[in-house]
């Protein structure tokens, strides 16, 4: 869990409005879906610009990968429309249900 192969992607650039922004999706090592249906392995988090501090969460590794594309190309784009994907939509969704769920338990942030 300490080492790099947990890293899914890792993304860093400069948005439209010159803001610093990192977008981080990683390998949780837990299912923070805390046994409730599918397990929700990976997590996105963005890190600065309009963006900052939200959390997407997927299933499976290439669910991350392609959630992580559409997540930086949205904060690059300023939007862009991607919010309307599926994969986005179900992302955020996941990570609201999780969240909520997980603040009893002591939920974390990846990166």
């Amino acid at each position: 869990m300490e080492g790099p192969d947990r890293l899914v992607l890792d993304t860093q650039f400069i948005d439209p409005a010159r803001n610093r922004v990192r977008v981080c999706t990683a390998f949780l090592g837990v299912d923070v879906n805390f046994g409730d249906g599918e397990p929700i392995l990976f997590e996105t988090v963005i890190f600065g610009g309009y963006c900052d501090w939200q959390l997407y969460r997927y299933c499976t590794w290439e669910e991350a990968e392609q959630g992580h594309a559409a997540i930086v190309e949205r904060c690059r784009m300023r939007d862009a429309g991607l919010k309307d994907q599926p994969l986005v939509l179900k992302a955020r969704e996941l990570a609201r249900l999780t969240r909520e769920e997980g603040v009893a338990q002591g939920d974390h942030l990846a990166c």
